[in-house]
Formats: C-alpha cells, structure tokens, sequence
C-alpha cells in the first residue's frame, strides 16, 4: 500500500529531491462495520490535496469492500519550504469547513494566495476572496481556527488574513449588472404573459383571497428558510418582511430587496423590475406583513450571500398558531419592546395576532412607561387596515406603601410591588398620565418610578388596579404565609386578582422557596378563593413578553446580559390561545377555568370604553387678544 501512495503522488508539485522524503504507515483501522479504514500516515511533506481522492480511489479499487478511507497525517520535521506547506495544507483546510460554511469558504481563490515572511519565524497568509460579506465573515469565523491548526499540525507560525480581491469584485459587480439587465427582459416577459393569463380575476386581497403582486399563484409547499441551498431549484418560502428598498439600476429599471424571516433564519428575496412594478410592491406590503415568495436560491455574486432570485410574490395567511375557541379569552397582561430590557413585543405585531386569534381587546401594561400607546392607536386606526380589537391602554407599576415610609425617609425594598392599572374612560386615562409624571419626577428609585399608595388611592378614578405577578402584593402576602386578615386587607386594595401559567413562576420551585407545582397550584387556588370571598373577580394572564415559545431565547440573552442568574426562567412568559389556557388551568376543573380564563378576562374588557391615549386634531396655543396683538 505505501507503493501505491508514493505512486499516487504528484512529484513534481512537492519537489524531486526524493531522497529526503520520509512517508511512514503506522496504523490502519476498520470501523466495525468493516467498511472505512483509517489510515495514519507519519510523514514529513504535505502531500498534494487533489491526491488524496486519487489515493483513495486506488485504495478502494484494491479493496472493493471499502466505501471510504480516511487520512490522518502526523507531520514531523517537515523538508518543504514553510510556504510551501502550507499552501498545500491550505485545500484541507477549506475542505473540512464546507459543510459549515460552503456558502463562502466557495468564494476563496486559492490558486492565488500569497504567502510571504513576516518578521521571526512567522509567515504572513493573505487568502482573496470574492465581496467584503465573505471577507468579515471569514475573518471572524477562520482567521484565527487556520492558524491554530497551521501551528498545532505543522509545527509553523502564521497569521492568516482573508481580503477582498479587488478586481474579481469589479468584474463580478460587471456581470451581475449584466446578468440584472438580462433578468429584467425576462422577468417583464413571465409577468406580461401572467397578466395576460389572469387579467380580470380579482386580486383584491381581501379576506381568504391572495393578493397576487408578482408572477402566477403559488402553489409549492414552502421550505424553511435555514433549509435553502445554492443547488436547488426554484422553492418557495413564507416569512414576514421586515425591510424592503429599491434602487434604480437604469432607465427607471428598479432593483427590488424584500427582507424577510421565519423561525428559522432570515432571507433577501431580489428583484429586478420596472418602476410600476415597484410601486405596486411597495403600496401591498408593509413591514410586518407574512408573504410567500418563490423563487431561485443561488448566490449573489456581488453581495457573496445567499438570495432568492424572485419569480412570484403573494400575500399569505400567517402560518403562526391559531385561536380557534368559540369564546375566546381576552389577555390583560401584556409586554411591549417599551418595558426596557424585559419585553420583546412588536407592538403592531401583538395587535395583529389579537385580531387574527379574533381577540376582542387586549391590554398594553409595560413596566412603568405609557410610550406603547402612540404606536398601538396608529396601528389600530390605520386607514388602510383598521383593526377591531380593542385597545386597552394600562401600566404595570412599581407601588409603595408610604406609611410605611413616614418617620424613615426612606423606601423599603420590602413593601414595594407589582400592580397592574388599567385606564377604563378618559378620566382613567388622565390620571395615568398623572401617575406616570409623578412616580418618574418625584418618585424615582433605583431608576424604578414608583407610585405611592396614597397617591394612587387619590387618582384610581376611572381606573382597574389588578394584583399583577408573583412580584405582586397579594402573591407576595400568600407565599410568606401572611394571616388571613392581613390578606384580606391587601385583596380589598385590588378591583381584580390575577393568576398566572405555573411555567411563570417556576423559579420559585428551582431556587428551593416552594417544593413543587402542587405549592404553586395551591397559591393560584388560594387566590381563586379570596376572589369568591371578596366578590374579586379573578382573572388568568400570560404576563406575555414575546410571541411565541421559541422566542423565549431572545430575552433569555437579553436577561443574562443584564447579570441575572435566573435568565432561564424567561420560557413561558408568551402570548396564549384561549386553549392553551383553558388546558393550562384545568387544574382548577372545566367551570372555573372558564371562568378566569374567558368569562372574567371579557367581562373586565367591556368595563373598558373605547378611548384614544392622544386627541385627535390641531390644538394651536389659545393666545388673549393674540389677533388685535399682531
């Protein structure tokens, strides 16, 4: 066998000075199945790449009942020049990174690499590549892995640098305009013949109808995003667009960008078209809105990443989780991007999944802050789409016993908690307003705006106090096992008590203060029944602070970055269907999970009129004898 090798190899590309050329066999090994043998080879030149498959293919023809044979080489005393070496170690290299990173380890030009000294024993690597999306993302992910392996196998020191080629980017730039011109006779050709086909069916877009902007309907099943490849053919993917943009490559011809993401990754979908065209993508789709979109994978040369050259676009029902209850529940506790560092909520987002679900209201109730409100009313009473659901504008706040504060000075951490207040009229709304301005002017601490109780008692007119989370008051008295006149005293304070999934508070089991789920379960009932006893109605809510459960990663980062050691306990806290929380509580049995899952949440909403959080209109200054004045 070590014949065949030395056979195999391309002399004249190591050097001819064969004398000192050393190629030792130490070990062969099968794996179990008998069908991949191991071979490691003590040696001290590197052998040619393109070698290693030849070598192979003999090895195999030698030994019909391999389907692999794999190389581990073990290189000592290497009699090549440095440089050498390592430009034919280079291809190994690139080749054990291509399933990873294939899109872009393809843009490197190996036939020109330069390699020069630079200073002591080290050598200076510098590998072209083709775009500078490629030479960041190969500068970040390869640089340093290359020179660790150059070091560790053969035994030399380089620093490795990927860098644009400069020419190759002007003349890939050149042919992608080209190919662009190209495409757009094409693509004006498919959409003349596709009018012509459906000219005169409707494309509205209204309810259960697509509307069709681009190319034939779409039938093809869509793939994730994450699963796409340069190989494939045509495919088709739905995601919702988080960007578009245009640019005019010539006369009035438009390059089109729709950026798009599902759960799995995100996508620029790319377009050449005319201005028309353009504008008719640009009035059907807004950010946020789901679509479907088919088209070819490859990629970009210019750019050197992966696009979906468009062929067809169309609206699309969004493929997220449906509620499909008769009766559905209203959610009263709910986060936007607006609680800092704690919510992940698009505001536009979280009312249109209410709507979708057919929610009649839900409740925007961020920590200490109203600025949700502005963008919640704009994208409710949008022109073009308005929505049905209901807008309830509340707070969770930061509340404060000050009679416990009289005599101290001071806020006790220990009496201040959670509260939910929700705006039911004008009046409600005002004094919210109110009680934002002061806790943030007077009250502010450790950069929380707290609301004093006595304030709040002078300004809950038109407003529902809600007991809020496991930070609340009420949660707070049951779990230190307060006498049942005390919390009797603490429910009176409340219009509503909340309950919440067991997932929420699943930190209090892992940190050792509760033993299990049924102490949890015990504390929702416990409030269940003060509900019953004080004639509270007592209503569940998700506390929702993203979407969907598989966003619950996101705050899981944001959470260790801010230092806390429970980050983990952020699963759970997603927006519900009216079954997800009928089965979460059916601890409770079917009557009062219904009860605080549906009835209640829709009886508090419809205490709720229907306000603005802004007026309507032009309010110039008012301005005594402003007229005779100018």
């Amino acid at each position: 066998m070590l014949k065949l090798i030395q056979d195999s190899i391309s002399w004249d590309k190591v050097g001819e000075n064969r004398v000192s050329y050393r190629i030792e066999i130490c070990k062969g090994t099968l794996n179990k199945k008998g069908d991949t043998l191991t071979l490691l080879i003590k040696t001290n030149i590197v052998f040619p790449f393109e070698n290693l498959s030849l070598i192979r293919n003999r090895i195999r023809e030698t030994i019909p009942t391999l389907d692999d044979v794999i190389f581990e080489f073990q290189y000592e005393n290497l009699v090549i020049p440095k440089d050498q070496a390592i430009s034919m170690y280079l291809p190994l290299l690139i080749q054990s990174e291509k399933g990873s990173i294939r899109v872009v380890t393809n843009t490197i030009f190996l036939d020109e690499v330069e390699i020069v000294e630079a200073g002591g024993e080290g050598v200076r690597v510098m590998i072209p590549v083709l775009g500078e999306n490629a030479t960041l993302k190969l500068n970040e992910t390869l640089s340093n892995k290359f020179e660790a392996l150059i070091k560790s196998v053969l035994g030399l020191d380089a620093m490795v640098v990927f860098s644009n080629h400069q020419e190759r980017y002007k003349e890939s730039e050149i042919k992608s305009q080209q190919r662009n011109t190209e495409e757009l006779i094409e693509v004006e050709a498919k959409r003349r013949v596709a009018e012509k086909t459906y000219k005169g069916k409707d494309r509205s877009g209204k309810p259960g109808q697509r509307n069709q902007i681009i190319g034939m309907p779409i039938s093809q099943a869509p793939v994730a995003i994450e699963d796409l490849h340069p190989d494939m053919k045509k495919m088709a993917v739905v995601g919702k667009l988080f960007k578009k943009d245009s640019r005019t490559i010539s006369n009035n011809k438009k390059m089109v960008n729709l950026l798009i993401y599902d759960k799995s990754g995100a996508l620029c979908c790319k377009l050449f078209c005319q201005e028309d065209k353009w504008e008719a993508i640009d009035e059907s789709f807004e950010i946020g809105d789901t679509i479907k979109v088919l088209g070819q994978p490859e990629i970009d040369s210019y750019e050197n990443t992966l696009i979906l050259k468009i062929i067809a676009i169309q609206e699309e029902t969004d493929l997220g989780r449906h509620d499909a209850a008769p009766e559905k529940r209203v959610e009263l506790h709910c986060h936007t991007k607006m609680s800092e560092n704690d919510g992940l909520y698009d505001v536009k987002e979280m009312l249109l999944t209410a709507e979708r679900w057919g929610h009649e209201a839900i409740a925007i109730t961020d920590h200490g802050v109203v600025q949700a409100f502005p963008e919640a009313s704009q994208v409710k009473n949008n022109k073009k789409n308005p929505l049905k659901v209901k807008v309830i504008y509340g707070m969770e706040g930061y509340l404060f016993d000050d009679k416990d504060q009289e005599g101290s000075g001071k806020i006790s951490r220990d009496n201040s908690y959670h509260i939910v207040l929700l705006a039911c009229n004008q009046v409600g709304l005002r004094n919210l307003y109110e009680l934002v301005s002061l806790s943030h002017l007077d009250h502010l601490y450790k950069r929380k705006p707290r609301i004093p109780k006595s304030i709040l008692a002078d300004k809950r007119q038109g407003i529902l106090l809600g007991s809020a989370c496991e930070a609340g008051e009420l949660f707070s008295g049951l779990l230190n096992n307060k006498d049942q006149d005390e919390i009797h005293e603490i429910g009176s304070f409340y219009d509503y008590f909340e309950i919440m999934p067991l997932i929420n508070n699943q930190f209090l089991i892992d940190k050792g203060t509760l033993n299990g789920q049924d102490d949890l379960i015990a504390i929702n009932k416990r409030i269940c029944q003060l509900g019953r006893t004080l004639a509270k109605p007592v209503v569940a809510t998700t506390d929702a602070h993203y979407g969907d459960p598989e966003d619950s990663i996101y705050r899981t980062i944001i959470q260790a970055g801010r230092g806390y050691k429970d980050a983990d306990s952020s699963k759970g806290l997603y927006m519900r269907t009216t079954e997800e929380m009928l089965e979460e509580f059916s601890y409770l049995g079917a009557e009062e999970a219904y009860r605080v899952v549906v009835a209640n949440t829709r009886d508090l909403a419809n205490r709720v009129e229907v306000i603005e959080p802004l007026r309507q209109g032009k309010f110039p200054p008012k301005i005594e004898n402003s007229e005779e004045i100018l």
